[in-house]
């Protein structure tokens, strides 16, 4: 740099602006003497391809500028330093075999980033290599773009190359040259060019008459295209006999077999041989490379014969005629109701026999040699085997056949009815809910024969001597169903009501309705009586067989008092209370000896002549009392009256009479004890024991309160 200003000033020179004060820093610098601009580091036209800077004058005395800024635009001139470079320098695509021969769709792009429109950016395409060879490939650019397309002439051959690898190259026109490769992998799918082949040019099978459902031949190819694929997949079609849609033939998927199957009668009699023609092709369609010598002898699948021969067999024979049968079930036995008639395309087959193989009643029988039906019993409609009065009935017809063939008629024997059943209750137990104040109950009568020999039915209330008509009533007379209405409150309990009942044609049954009146949970359910149970504690059964024994005892001492003949000693009124004795005396040996003869009681009454005897009812007065007071402590009354209230129950129980209550009752064999003086002695007495004290406590007071002595 120079500036006209060093005559008067002592210069500096300043450089500022990109490169040196702006990023990137360090590139240009200046010589502040002699304006000298120097460049520092290599410089990449393709990130910097210009700089901008300026240069100032200084006074060096004052740093003052002096002169204008004299600003530059410095371009940086291109050398071919970069090579075109490929967008994807390895590509892998797939090719489908069928591929018919012109441009693949493969993306191939280059660029070069060197000055554009100069000899340095602008490149061209290249085929380097290709393995393998066939088919040959070539690579052209499109025109205006950096893109270029591959092309091949020819037939792919996946059974013979499944891959191809091919190199491209992209050249650019600087000096030096300089270029790149990129790598194009193409793997090749397999296609349908190989057309299914049958493994035999003829193919024969057989099929019996009648059958349905069978398969009859299975039909092997051969496909050189890759296995379980749409290429190798075959598809068979049946192009011609088979009009009558008697054929069908599908794929078997593991095999790759045609399955060929009948799955329509053939009648022997319309052909016994059939030929058919099958057709087998791919699912994919076939591919063949034009100019082959497989695609001029192209022409369509490939098919083959099939020759079936129809086995003649026994035809079964066929019922003609047949119709329903309407009968009456009142019919008398031997009645003929219908004659079958089979008859047998196969005329030389002519004697047929006729078998009854379902007759659930037992009601009919067939002739086996004309097919006639009687029925040898009285049939019922209302028979459980009847259904819609309808009983249904199996014949079999049998020709005479090797082996013989067997055909079925199911016959229906409509059974007109007759009035041969009586009305009767649907429900011969009913209730009432008496504590609902419910006071009637709906009847309801049914007949098991049908219109017109059924209801509606006539009700009617008989009176046999129970006064059934002064306590119920009927709301109707008629009707399928009737309210039987009480004409009062009755108490809980079970009544029969007899009604007559008969239908429109007159046909009656007489019936009784039970009846209970209860007591009803909720609207519907009479309620459960409880079940009330009992069990004697062990304190109640001591008692009980403690007054057991002192009853014994007491018997023993009547016993005693009337056989002997000496007078009663003294008896200790107040009895000593020690419970402390071991031994307790209850007899001695001595006294009166004993009467030998049994003594007769009925009818004597002897007087009693000792005012030192006891009276015998009073005895058995006390006798009473004390097993009412057992009584009472081992069923309290609470417990009697809950017992009673169990026996009460009109509901479970009738009224039975128990005993015949009334005062002063006597026992009949008490009364007839005879006591006389007895000579025995009843010292004894004297040393019952503590047991005994309250006994003699009671007995004493007893004594006192009726002037008694002993």
């Amino acid at each position: 740099l120079f500036n006209d200003q060093g005559v008067n000033y002592q210069l500096k020179y300043v450089i500022s602006g990109r490169g040196v004060t702006e990023h990137p820093i360090g590139i240009f610098s200046v010589n502040d003497t002699d304006g000298r601009v120097f460049v520092h580091k290599t410089i990449d036209r393709e990130m910097y391809p210009e700089f901008y800077v300026k240069f100032d004058v200084l006074d060096r005395t004052t740093n003052r500028v002096v002169d204008k800024t004299l600003a530059f635009d410095v371009e940086i001139k291109d050398v071919n330093d970069n090579a075109p470079q490929f967008t994807i320098p390895v590509q892998n695509i797939t090719v489908k075999e069928t591929t018919n021969e012109g441009d693949l769709q493969v993306n191939i792009e280059a660029n070069d980033i060197d000055l554009h429109g100069s000899p340095n950016s602008e490149f061209n395409f290249k085929m380097i290599s290709q393995t393998p060879s066939y088919p040959a490939f070539s690579i052209r650019r499109i025109i205006g773009t950096n893109k270029a397309m591959i092309s091949f002439k020819g037939c792919f051959d996946y059974e013979k190359e499944k891959q191809y690898r091919i190199l491209v190259e992209a050249k650019d026109e600087g000096e030096p040259k300089l270029s790149s490769t990129a790598t194009i992998n193409i793997n090749i799918e397999d296609g349908n060019n190989h057309p299914p082949v049958f493994s035999k040019e003829k193919y024969e099978a057989e099929v019996h008459e009648g059958d349905v459902n069978v398969v009859i031949l299975r039909m092997a190819v051969k496909d050189e295209d890759n296995p379980n694929t749409p290429a190798s997949n075959a598809v068979f079609k049946i192009l011609s006999g088979n009009d009558n849609g008697n054929f069908q033939i599908e794929t078997d998927k593991s095999t790759n077999e045609g399955i060929l199957s009948v799955i329509k009668a053939k009648d022997y009699e319309e052909a016994s041989l059939k030929n058919l023609v099958i057709a087998v092709e791919n699912e994919e369609p076939l591919f063949t490379c034009p100019g082959t010598a497989s695609h001029r002898n192209l022409y369509g699948p490939q098919t083959v014969n099939v020759s079936v021969a129809v086995k003649n067999i026994n035809d079964a024979p066929v019922f003609q005629g047949l119709k329903p049968v309407y009968v009456s079930e009142a019919a008398k036995p031997g009645t003929v109701l219908t004659t079958l008639v089979a008859k047998d395309d196969e005329t030389h087959l002519s004697k047929m026999r006729y078998e009854l193989v379902s007759d659930p009643a037992h009601w009919v029988a067939v002739n086996e040699q004309t097919g006639q039906i009687t029925n040898i019993k009285e049939m019922d409609r209302e028979s459980p085997f009847v259904n819609n009065s309808i009983y249904t009935i199996v014949v079999h017809a049998i020709d005479d056949g090797d082996p013989p063939a067997t055909t079925t008629a199911t016959v229906l024997i409509h059974l007109s009815d007759v009035n041969d059943n009586k009305p009767h209750l649907i429900t011969k137990n009913v209730h009432i809910c008496g504590d609902l104040d419910k006071n009637s109950v709906t009847v309801t009568a049914g007949d098991k024969d049908i219109e017109p020999y059924a209801g509606p039915f006539a009700y009617e209330l008989l009176d046999k001597g129970q006064d059934v008509k002064t306590k119920w009533k009927l709301d109707q007379t008629s009707g399928d169903s009737v309210d039987l209405r009480s004409l009062q409150r009755l108490p809980n309990g079970n009544y029969s009501v007899p009604l007559k009942i008969e239908d429109k044609q007159g046909q009656s049954a007489e019936e009784n309705l039970y009846v209970q009146v209860c007591d009803c949970e909720g609207m519907n359910h009479c309620r459960p009586l409880k079940t009330k149970s009992s069990a004697l504690g062990g304190a109640a059964i001591g008692i009980l067989l403690s007054s057991l024994l002192l009853l014994l005892l007491l018997l023993c001492l009547c016993l005693l008092c009337s056989s002997g003949r000496e007078t009663l000693k003294e008896i200790p009124i107040y009895g000593q209370d020690e419970g402390h004795q071991t031994l307790i005396k209850y007899n001695e040996e001595g006294g009166g000896s004993m009467s030998q003869v049994r003594p007769n009681f009925i009818g004597i009454r002897p007087k009693i002549t000792s005012r030192f005897f006891l009276d015998l009812t009073d005895i058995v007065q006390f006798i009473r009392a004390y097993l009412q007071a057992v009584t009472d402590t081992i069923f309290p009354p609470q417990r009697l009256y809950q017992l009673r209230d169990v026996e009460d129950d009109v509901t479970q129980n009738l009224p039975h009479i128990y005993a015949y209550e009334g005062q002063d009752s006597r026992h009949q064999s008490l009364d007839r004890l005879s006591i006389a003086n007895s000579s025995n002695s009843l010292n004894f007495l004297h040393n019952l024991g503590p047991r005994f004290n309250t006994l003699d406590r009671i007995c004493h007071q007893t004594m006192q309160e009726k002037g008694m002595k002993l």
